[in-house]
């Protein structure tokens, strides 16, 4: 090789060495938007974390708005605890996860924006046999209560309590609120309608019943769940049985703008503001997120918290917290009936016949033969292992008979079912504490731990958009 050509190319390789390495120096600071191609840095004016329920419905609130946003989600689709399944020989959709909405102007809003029609729900066939699911022995004669007039009447103490408004509680906090609900219930003389409030849709994932603070249970059975519920026709519900279409729709039109698969690794929030940065790893690498603010839509766990830099204060606050369990699927080779539901009842009067924690709380038939649906809740989080095994070893008492063949055709981990607050911290302010924290170092929060419905979690996300710009 000719001695000058070789020269000249080893000082081009010496440069461009020097230059890699300059760029790797750089770039160990993936906050850096030079350390990225520029497709993988995001621009955006509000970064939402979570695209379930609150945060498909920001997004498309904040697009209807002329905001720029980009949504983050785990899962490989759009909706959280909105689950359908589609049997694959019927075509007859199955919804495992939330089967109604309450009926609310924003509810249908919601739906007609997204060109989902909703009919009324009702109920069809026989109701439930009430079993006890740790002997499989039915409960002859019994007929829980739904004479819910005294309950309703003491929800007329707690008018800061209605859907939209998330936990505003006075100060000091009414003893009420955060006395265990066990012990409201025998404060009120509740004891004829306890189980039925235990064996509510709107309740299904608040772990054990007798120590939640009431507060908790007073938010999700409210006035408008109870006159619906108890009312045919008032829910609502997809005419197609697919109540996972809405977010089908909402993800085809966001398109480009969602993130599925991909989580959050890290994220510099100034604290006297400016530009917020969030990585995020997704399916085809990583990606820089800058954006003016967070909303923050899925489950406030110091878990899922942890990525977001969380200083003392804001430490202080969501360790408080408490999680529990909730799952739901459909089982095949159950050899549970397929006309009927079963219920779980303890035969013990002594607990108004509510289970004990963790438990299976019903099967039922699907529509499909030979597919059942259940929920499952649990005092503190399980693992899925955990819950199935006590789900087949619950049939097995049921049926009397074999479960070997028993199939989980879907299974949906929930938790946290709910998170809450103690009694103790509920009365040393915690709900001002959260509060204060909306947005505080550019974070803003909506989602289950404000709202246990999803009418009340979308009135709750609206008004805090409609803050920022008004």
């Amino acid at each position: 090789m000719n001695k000058l050509l070789s020269l000249a190319l080893t000082s081009t390789l010496l440069a461009t060495s020097a230059t890699s390495a300059a760029t790797t120096d750089k770039c160990h600071d993936h906050f850096n938007p030079a350390c990225y191609d520029a497709a993988n840095v995001i621009e955006r004016e509000v970064a939402i974390i979570g695209g379930g329920s609150s945060g498909t419905f920001a997004a498309i609130t904040l697009k209807d708005m002329g905001k720029s946003l980009v949504v983050v989600e785990k899962q490989d689709r759009l909706g959280g605890h909105v689950l359908t399944y589609t049997d694959p020989a019927s075509g007859t959709h199955i919804n495992y996860g939330v089967r109604l909405f309450e009926n609310t102007t924003t509810t249908f809003h919601f739906f007609s924006r997204l060109n989902v029609s909703m009919v009324p729900f009702t109920i069809g066939g026989p109701g439930p046999a009430y079993v006890d699911f740790t002997t499989g022995k039915k409960l002859e004669g019994f007929t829980p209560s739904r004479n819910f007039s005294a309950y309703m009447s003491l929800l007329d103490k707690y008018p800061y309590l209605v859907a939209g408004n998330g936990f505003q509680l006075p100060t000091p906090v009414p003893e009420d609120l955060s006395m265990a609900f066990g012990n409201y219930i025998k404060k009120y003389n509740l004891q004829d309608v306890a189980y039925s409030i235990w064996a509510d849709p709107s309740l299904g994932d608040v772990g054990d019943l007798f120590t939640l603070p009431a507060a908790y249970v007073l938010k999700a059975l409210s006035k408008i769940v109870l006159t619906q519920v108890s009312t045919p026709g008032k829910t609502l519900t997809s005419p197609t049985g697919n109540n996972h279409e809405a977010w089908t729709n909402a993800q085809a039109e966001l398109g480009s703008n969602v993130l599925l698969s991909s989580t959050v690794v890290d994220a510099k929030r100034p604290a006297k503001g400016g530009c917020i940065r969030v990585v995020v790893q997704t399916p085809t690498g990583r990606k820089l997120i800058k954006a003016s603010r967070i909303l923050f839509t899925a489950a406030e766990s110091l878990d899922n918290l942890r990525p977001f830099a969380l200083d003392k204060t804001e430490k202080a606050v969501f360790s408080q917290l408490e999680y529990t369990g909730f799952y739901s699927g459909l089982i095949s080779g159950s050899g549970l009936s397929d006309t009927a539901g079963l219920q779980n009842a303890a035969t013990a009067s002594e607990g108004y016949h509510i289970p004990q924690v963790p438990n299976a709380m019903h099967f039922y038939p699907t529509g499909v033969p030979g597919l059942q649906s259940f929920w499952y809740e649990s005092k503190t989080p399980q693992s899925d292992d955990q819950v199935k095994g006590a789900l087949v070893a619950t049939i097995g008492r049921l049926t009397k008979s074999s479960t070997a063949n028993i199939k989980f055709v879907t299974f949906a981990n929930h938790s946290p079912g709910i998170l809450y607050a103690p009694a103790k911290q509920i009365q040393a302010g915690f709900w001002n504490q959260m509060n204060a924290l909306q947005g505080y170092r550019g974070m803003y929060y909506t989602g289950l731990l404000f709202e246990p419905s999803s009418a009340g979690i979308w009135e709750f996300t609206l008004k805090l958009i409609n803050k920022w710009y008004s």
